[in-house]
């Protein structure tokens, strides 16, 4: 193996160490700036537990500071709000399910007979464009009597949603491209600046200080670079999803 493959292969290392340890670093500030109560609170009111949540265990393997007192006192603040009637109620209105496991006590029989109450006036047809058109997916929740009316409404509803995300995101990847070739420009200027010091950073201390920020510049515009395009290949990954699901819905 010659030495400029060598060369070549060791760069390619330190970029992608680089990268990885950029991520990991705005994962941590991302992590360190969220509101743990509210956090808490959240993922309680959603019906779901702390174990296993995404996000928390995102910033646990970033070794990100996660407040668990403020945590764990926003998920039982939640639990409190989440296990009353009207709760419930709203939860079968919006065509969720309940995590009756969640609940304790005796008026587990009264949160069942509010959420199928929710459930029924969430399933009525008339309800079913306003609910497709908002976003949500059906959760094959609405009781069999009901279901095949709401569906015709609902996928109307659906279709003009999807159609309005795939537009959107068409939006956002040419904006990403604008975004991407304004980076990569500036990051050739930045590659060719450190050329001219490379020779004489070795004996010159100012140069040596420019040649390091420029260095850490071009990490930096890489980083947005790479990152920019993960961002695209997301958003057409979901178009295509997105069209697949256009298409299930005409039928």
């Amino acid at each position: 193996m010659n030495k400029k493959k060598i060369v070549s292969i060791l760069l390619l290392v330190v970029v992608g160490l680089s990268l990885s340890s950029c991520a990991s670093y705005f994962k941590r500030k991302d992590c360190e700036s969220t509101n743990w109560f509210d956090y808490g609170q959240k993922v309680a009111l959603d019906g779901r537990r702390l174990t296993g949540d995404q996000f928390i265990l995102e910033c646990r393997q970033a070794e990100a500071n996660i407040s668990d007192s403020d945590l764990d006192r926003g998920f039982k603040s939640g639990l409190a709000k989440y296990c009353q009637p009207e709760t419930i109620y709203q939860v079968g209105r919006n065509g969720q399910f309940f995590s009756s496991e969640m609940c304790i006590g005796e008026n587990l029989t009264l949160l069942r007979t509010r959420h199928l109450e929710g459930v029924t006036a969430y399933c009525q047809k008339s309800n079913g464009y306003s609910a497709g058109s908002a976003g949500h997916p059906y959760n094959k929740i609405c009781p069999s009597g009901l279901e095949p009316e709401f569906l015709k409404e609902f996928n109307r509803g659906r279709k003009r949603y999807l159609n309005v995300m795939i537009t959107e995101n068409d939006r956002q990847i040419s904006s990403l491209e604008r975004e991407i070739s304004s980076a990569e420009s500036e990051l050739r200027l930045r590659r060719l600046e450190m050329q001219r010091y490379q020779l004489s950073a070795s004996q010159n201390e100012q140069a040596m200080e420019r040649y390091n920020s420029l260095s850490s510049q071009v990490r930096n515009l890489e980083y947005t670079v790479s990152n920019k395009r993960s961002e695209q290949n997301k958003l057409r990954e979901q178009n295509r999803q997105l069209q697949v699901e256009v298409v299930r819905t005409e039928y």
